[in-house]
């Protein structure tokens, strides 16, 4: 059983960045932080020490790394960073630890012209044996849960994608293998939308 949960920022380097923060849960409670103006690394006792001894950062790409995860682990991650006094756009991850599993899903918005073709990266390098991968859609006016619906899948393990067939998406979507990354070609408004990314980690 993997006991491992390691949170990727999708960035290679963060030495433009004067902060970079790790939240979670809805009170947004700060669980890890790299100061970059006084070359400090912190990592934050709180929430019943739930996260005591469990983080680690990546000083050079500000990925997250908790150990010895467990079911108190489940629930919102936040991703913040600081350039030049400006926060950028922060990135969330949602968190699910099961018995078995657990379950990473990040949500993105894409906007984009019509005609055009864009792709939704994953922030993986490379999928291991044991991962799936799928994404989920829904309309711009819905961001419910219970209103997504898969779209595209791949699972590593059994070798086997599977691409929605509904007309709008048909011949459009691209999933690549490595990543799990999707294109999505020659895009129309009715593409428009949320689009999630779930990555899970079975049993090993």
């Amino acid at each position: 059983w993997r006991e491992i949960l390691l949170l990727q920022t999708g960035v290679t380097e963060i030495q433009k960045a004067d902060l970079i923060t790790w939240t979670f849960g809805p009170e947004n409670t700060r669980i890890a932080q790299i100061n970059r103006l006084i070359n400090k690394i912190s990592y934050y006792d709180v929430l019943d020490g739930r996260f005591r001894d469990r983080l680690q950062l990546d000083h050079q790409t500000g990925s997250l790394t908790i150990t010895n995860i467990t079911t108190e682990h489940t629930g919102l991650y936040g991703f913040l960073q600081i350039i030049g006094g400006k926060q950028v756009t922060p990135k969330k991850f949602s968190v699910t630890v099961s018995g078995d599993f657990i379950v990473k899903d990040e949500i993105k918005l894409m906007k984009t012209m019509r005609g055009q073709s864009v792709t939704l990266h994953t922030d993986l390098t490379e999928i291991e044996e044991n991962e799936l991968i799928w994404w989920k859609f829904a309309d711009s006016s819905v961001n419910k849960e219970a209103e997504f619906s898969v779209i595209a899948k791949w699972d590593k393990t059994n070798n086997e994608e599977n691409l929605c067939n509904e007309e709008r998406f048909r011949d459009r979507l691209h999933l690549d293998h490595n990543t799990g990354s999707l294109t999505i070609t020659n895009i129309t408004n009715e593409l428009c939308g949320h689009y999630k990314h779930t990555h899970m980690e079975t049993k090993i």
